[in-house]
């Protein structure tokens, strides 16, 4: 396991923990969840793993972070650290149709075998390793299911800007990537 999903695991075990240290005044029934930790179903087939942790600051307002890793040949080790802060226009944090703003940092490893990549794309760095920070917005709508509305899903659309893409050579060249986000979890 490399050291950067052992940090990313690592990160989204202990967000539960950080998140209850918040105050939350915004739900006073202890039956209420406040937080959801969810990962990507699709994990088994695709190798790649999306998880979102997301924490109640208010009745409209949630703040959470998100990672992604890939293994997939054509995306290059392809990983992604975002912090999103999702607003909930009908004030049921957690639950129903939000909007998110993202800003995170995504990291991938291109192939430096060809010398001529290195001269099209001067911020690759001596591995080959592309690190860019990103900036978005995602359009989803999450549902809370049973009778404690413990077990989630998520489902959404989005955009993401990469600062200072452009050469294509790289999955993270792009200037504009378009995310989707497909979840289920645990509410608590």
């Amino acid at each position: 396991m490399t050291r950067r999903l052992r940090a990313v695991l690592l990160l989204l075990s202990i967000a539960p923990a950080l998140g209850a240290q918040v105050a939350d005044s915004t739900h006073t029934d202890k039956g209420v969840p406040t937080s959801v930790i969810s990962l990507n179903p699709f994990l088994l087939v695709v190798p790649i793993l999306t998880g979102d942790f997301e924490h109640t600051i208010s009745p409209a307002f949630t703040f959470g972070i998100g990672a992604t890793l890939s293994r997939v040949k054509e995306w290059n080790n392809y990983t992604v650290l975002d912090a999103k802060l999702r607003f909930y226009p009908g004030e049921t944090a957690l639950r129903g149709f939000s909007i998110a703003g993202i800003l995170g940092v995504a990291t991938a490893k291109g192939d430096v075998s060809y010398p001529v990549y290195t001269s099209y794309a001067p911020d690759v760095d001596a591995s080959g390793r592309v690190t860019k920070v990103t900036f978005g917005t995602e359009l989803s709508y999450q549902w809370l299911l049973g009778p404690k509305q413990n077990f989630a899903i998520a489902l959404g659309l989005g955009v993401k800007r990469f600062i200072g893409g452009g050469s294509y050579l790289f999955p993270i060249e792009t200037e504009v990537m378009p995310t989707a986000r497909i979840s289920i979890g645990v509410a608590f």
